[in-house]
């Protein structure tokens, strides 16, 4: 269904792209203008695939950046493969595996950092509270650390064996 949207899409924007370089070009330049447009899509296209497949030969397939977001699949993939869920979501007694941390914040990431709550990081969630304030421990260290619905709802885990 996707593949659809995304076709339709295309098409369109390859039609109006054409047009819209003809609109704003002068009569003298106008031709080389459109062609132009119409040659750079496909060479752009080729270019990007051959790029995508030296990475995914470089790197493989399985890599995920230092969010923990897989470059081959995205989300989607952490869900499917590994059953990613929000740590708001998660249940209290059973143990996790950070696998995503989402955030665009520096100073976010940064404090994360500073509990050691990076991709990789096994955790256990001890207590939710009524206001959703969650009680966890990070690694085999029995301090616990609490954590309000903002910060949880930005960590994708997994839950692994106790």
């Amino acid at each position: 269904l996707w593949r659809v949207f995304t076709g339709l899409g295309i098409g369109g924007m390859l039609a109006a792209i054409n047009a819209v370089a003809a609109e704003f070009s002068n009569d003298r330049r106008r031709s080389l203008n459109v062609s132009l447009m119409a040659i750079g899509y496909p060479i752009g296209a080729v270019i990007g695939g051959s790029v995508a497949a030296l990475l995914l030969k470089r790197f493989g397939r399985d890599v995920r950046c230092p969010h923990g977001v897989p470059l081959f699949g995205g989300m989607s993939k952490l869900r499917r493969k590994f059953g990613a869920v929000r740590l708001s979501d998660a249940e209290v007694a059973r143990s996790y595996e950070v696998l995503r941390v989402f955030e665009k914040d520096p100073k976010f990431l940064e404090f994360m950092e500073s509990l050691k709550l990076r991709p990789g990081t096994r955790l256990r969630v001890h207590k939710r509270e009524y206001d959703e304030t969650m009680a966890i421990s990070v690694g085999h260290h029995s301090a616990r650390i609490h954590l309000g619905k903002p910060a949880t709802e930005r960590l994708w885990v997994r839950r692994v064996p106790s």
